[in-house]
């Protein structure tokens, strides 16, 4: 109900003064995501108690490691969790920054508008951003956002007639209640993938910007839970054994939850060949020669996951017909009881 209405009066405002709204591009993402995802500890704490902590503290963090070991998938499930606004900022040398921090729009009087960008929404009004492979930045991106990475703590907006806006913060000096005050709390963080090619090392200056770093790797015990064929998991680590001697492509999680996919749905033939294409062809016999001699044993852990995605789909079949009786027996019950799960639920969105 209640995005719903901001959608109504954002129409509205558009329609009164003619001005174009660009698209609302922070976003709370769906609990889904957050149910979705694996969570793992650093140093024997949890990954979600670490993002507490830094952004309670105000403490911008560095995720660095492999390609899809989920360094940005972080970011989104605890924003998902939490029920935070999030945003990941793009580091594209083509990207416009008044696409990020905003820029002014003529209305229809002949006056002018300023609308913020994602990047400055959140500044404001709180949430997650989630700075994706901050190796590739731009540099005229960096310069804009370094006296918010910094001990300033802002974002000066210069096109906004040189307007200057903090994030709020545990010891910030405002009008607005604690509990209010603390959902607006900024978090950022930024990931990225060292030393691959096409990328360039951080300097000394913008990484001391980040005073929690984590390395973010592949683990076992995550991929165990997102793949169910342990022989795809003990190819991948004979192959990530590899890298940097006879291979130079990482194995990445999500390469072996598409190969799994794709044996189950179509074949394992057809997986291994695509799961091939994803090498350079210099690479693709030695990796091969790796999948051939667990090839039985690959094939019988696919057998074994076709047998149980039957099960599965009989089940939620099942699931399914008793979700539908349900649903026509809340259509029986009477008008006046419709109105009262209806104002329970408006309440609900209220909050």
């Amino acid at each position: 109900m209640a995005s719903s209405t901001r959608k109504v009066v954002r129409k509205s405002a558009a329609k009164k003064e003619a001005v174009e709204i660009p698209p609302q591009r922070s976003y709370v993402p769906d609990k889904s995501v957050g149910r979705r995802y694996v969570s793992r500890k650093i140093h024997g704490m949890k990954d979600i108690s670490l993002l507490d902590f830094a952004r309670a503290n105000a403490i911008n963090l560095l995720l660095q490691g492999d390609t899809g070991a989920g360094k940005t998938a972080l970011g989104q499930a605890y924003a998902a969790l939490k029920g935070y606004n999030y945003y990941a900022l793009p580091c594209d040398v083509s990207i416009d920054p008044s696409a990020l921090f905003g820029k002014i729009f003529p209305t229809e009087d002949g006056s002018f508008k300023w609308i913020d960008g994602p990047v400055t929404e959140l500044v404001r009004y709180g949430g997650v951003l989630n700075i994706s492979e901050v190796n590739f930045m731009p540099p005229r991106i960096a310069a804009a956002l370094y006296p918010l990475l910094d001990s300033r703590r802002q974002l000066p907006l210069l096109a906004n007639q040189g307007e200057i806006i903090r994030p709020h913060q545990p010891d910030c000096w405002c009008d607005l209640d604690e509990e209010e005050c603390e959902s607006r709390w900024l978090l950022i963080i930024a990931d990225m993938n060292p030393q691959y090619r096409g990328t360039m090392d951080l300097n000394a200056a913008f990484k001391n910007r980040f005073p929690m770093k984590i390395n973010w790797g592949y683990e076992r015990a995550v991929e165990e839970k997102l793949v169910n064929s342990k022989t795809l998991l003990d190819i991948a680590d004979k192959l990530r054994a590899m890298v940097g001697v006879d291979l130079r492509t990482p194995v990445a999680t999500n390469m072996l939850m598409e190969f799994e996919r794709m044996a189950v749905g179509i074949s394992v033939d057809f997986a291994v060949g695509n799961f091939l294409a994803a090498f350079e062809t210099s690479e693709q016999n030695a990796v091969k020669n790796v999948v051939d001699l667990s090839m039985s044993e690959l094939k019988r852990d696919i057998s074994m996951l076709l047998v149980s995605s039957k099960k599965k789909g009989l089940v939620d079949a099942v699931q399914s017909a008793m979700d539908e009786e349900e649903e026509d027996e809340i259509e029986d019950i009477p008008d006046d009881g419709l109105e009262y799960y209806e104002e329970d639920d408006d309440e609900e969105d209220e909050y």
